[in-house]
């Protein structure tokens, strides 16, 4: 993380970050940089404080109130962007029963994938909703809209991908 405080008066005053809650085990570039780059975060929430005092890096002048501000921020891994696989056109086999398909997602790495129906004529049959290539079966004639969706640490927005599934209906005329 960059941090962004406001830049001291060269000369006439010195800036210092110090960790206020948060995990510990991080690195920082240079407590005393306004930019300063703090390295080596684990996941949690973090908030440090940059206090400007009167002085410079030998001298601080202790008759000026420092002035400080909070920053909070939280950390998490990412989760693996999701990919549902190509739009698919199927045959209904049978106009009088169902049929099914097998999921071509990608593999989620990092966090955890999980299949959502966004729309659909009917209730489809997951084998293994968390699968990349679960099958999915209950099918009828009509188009089913699924996300396959990523999701990584506590902090960060679950990512989803769109694929559609477009069953036809076989001719039938009956017996």
């Amino acid at each position: 993380v960059t941090m962004k405080g406001s830049l001291p008066v060269a000369n006439i005053e010195i800036g210092e970050w110090t960790q206020i809650s948060g995990p510990a085990g991080w690195t920082i570039t240079d407590v005393h940089a306004h930019n300063a780059v703090i390295s080596g975060l684990i996941e949690g929430t973090y908030t440090f404080r940059w206090t400007v005092r009167s002085g410079n890096s030998t001298v601080i002048n202790s008759s000026c109130t420092p002035q400080s501000s909070d920053v909070t921020f939280s950390i998490s891994p990412e989760s693996t962007t999701p990919l549902a696989g190509s739009d698919e056109t199927i045959c209904n086999s049978n106009p009088v029963t169902t049929t099914s398909t097998t999921l071509s997602a990608n593999a989620i790495i990092q966090g955890s994938g999980k299949w959502q129906i966004v729309s659909a004529p009917n209730t489809p049959t997951f084998g293994d909703i968390n699968s990349p290539t679960s099958t999915l079966s209950n099918l009828i004639s009509g188009v089913y809209r699924l996300n396959w969706v990523s999701t990584g640490g506590i902090y960060c927005t679950p990512k989803t991908d769109e694929v559609i599934i477009t069953v036809l209906e076989k001719a039938y005329a009956g017996v």
